[in-house]
């Protein structure tokens, strides 16, 4: 399995609480997802 920095953060994410699909907005007001990746199960 390659685990890739963001899927890493995805992690961490997950075990702080906060929700995968979280948008947060720059300061031009566009909308972004704070951790586009994927979680690692292995490492829960």
């Amino acid at each position: 399995m390659n685990v890739i920095a963001v899927d890493l953060m995805a992690t961490i994410y997950h075990q702080l609480g906060v929700p995968p699909d979280l948008e947060l907005h720059d300061h031009l007001g566009r909308p972004f997802v704070i951790c586009p990746g994927n979680m690692i199960g292995e490492l829960l």
